[in-house]
Formats: C-alpha cells, sequence, structure tokens
C-alpha cells in the first residue's frame, strides 16, 4: 500500500509542475454491504463522509486522467433482534470501514459542462469500529480484508470555474471477510456526492 501512496503523491506533483489540475473535494457517502447471495439480507444503508486531494491530468480536449488519495468512510447498519421472550425493541448496530482510497478514473466530456466518470477504486482498510461496540475483540479490523477494490462509474458536472461536482456509484469487486465462503461473503456498495474546488 505504501507503494501506491507514493505514486499518488508523486502524480499529484507532476500535477502541479505540469499544470494540471488539483482539486480539494469532500461529501457525503450512502453505504451498504451486501451478501453475493442476493436472497440473503444483511446490513443496511448508512451515510458517511470522505475527503482528499484529487489530480486530473488532461489527455485530450475531452478526456482526462484523474488519480488522488480519499478518505472514504463506509459500513453499513444492522439490527440486532432482541434475545427471545424479551419485549425490547431491535438495536441498531453500526459498524464503519474506513478507508484510503486511490481512484483512478476516466473523465470524458459529452455535453459541457457534463461529463461521464468511470474506472477503479483502490482501497486499503486503515480502520474499523462499531457502535455501541458489542465485539469480543479489540479491533474487528481483523475481522475485514485489508484490501478492496471498486468498480466506479457516474457523473460530473462543472457549474462554476473553480467547483466541481461529482454523483459516483462505487461496486465493491472484492470479499470483505477473509472467514466468510465466498457465497456468504460481503461487498460494498456506496453512493457518493462529492463537491470540489480547483486549487491551481
Amino acid at each position: 500500500m505504501k507503494y501506491l501512496l507514493i505514486l499518488t503523491y508523486s502524480l499529484l506533483v507532476s500535477s502541479t509542475t505540469l499544470g494540471q489540475k488539483i482539486y480539494v473535494l469532500g461529501g457525503l457517502n450512502y453505504t451498504n454491504v451486501v451478501p453475493n447471495d442476493r436472497n440473503l439480507e444483511y446490513g443496511e444503508y448508512k451515510f458517511g463522509y470522505h475527503f482528499g486531494i484529487l489530480g486530473c491530468f488532461e489527455i485530450s480536449n475531452q478526456v482526462n486522467i484523474q488519480s488522488g488519495i480519499i478518505y472514504n468512510q463506509k459500513g453499513h447498519d444492522l439490527e440486532i433482534p432482541p434475545p427471545p421472550g424479551t419485549l425490547r425493541v431491535d438495536d441498531e448496530l453500526r459498524r464503519n470501514l474506513n478507508y484510503l482510497t486511490i481512484p483512478i478514473v476516466a473523465e470524458v466530456t459529452t455535453i459541457n459542462p457534463l461529463s461521464l466518470v468511470g474506472g477503479i477504486e483502490l482501497n486499503y482498510l486503515a480502520s474499523a469500529n462499531e457502535d455501541p461496540e458489542i465485539s469480543t475483540g479489540d479491533n474487528i479490523r481483523d475481522n475485514y480484508s485489508s484490501f478492496d477494490l471498486g468498480l466506479s462509474m457516474g457523473l460530473k458536472l462543472d457549474p462554476l470555474p473553480k467547483t466541481v461536482v461529482y454523483l459516483k456509484y462505487v461496486y465493491g469487486l472484492s470479499d470483505l471477510v477473509e472467514t466468510f465462503a465466498s457465497n456468504n461473503n460481503l461487498r460494498n456498495r456506496t453512493l457518493q456526492l462529492s463537491i470540489g474546488y480547483k486549487l491551481n
């Protein structure tokens, strides 16, 4: 992972040197984890957030390549049924999966100021936590895979000269829990709304 971070830093420095676009951005995530078996139900969607820096490299007048480093809070909510014979309502558990994300995305301008964006996301699980804390282990991060690969697609809007808006859906391709069988495993799903500001 450190080599990916070094590569991202190098790309951003190169982007600045070559006069390309650098953005700071942040926004909301609407996230869940879903079983590979569509007949199974697991979590519920929850809100999270993201923020980071993004470099855009112009290939032509209509095509850009984007990469950067993003802090990404994903995860899910989970209803826990009460013990049998009690009158309590279901408890709600929130699990946050906090990733460092390196997007590698192509942007194709269709009708200015609207563009199509699509590519991959490389995600490193920096930390994980739950509220309330019910796990027997000290660190629930150990229950999850350290790396997650996602496929992203969406739209980019340039409403103002220094402002961009992204709406993307990220489809997780990697199994999240190393100890689960593949047919019962879980994968990330994220709807993401971002607002960015151009620095240079």
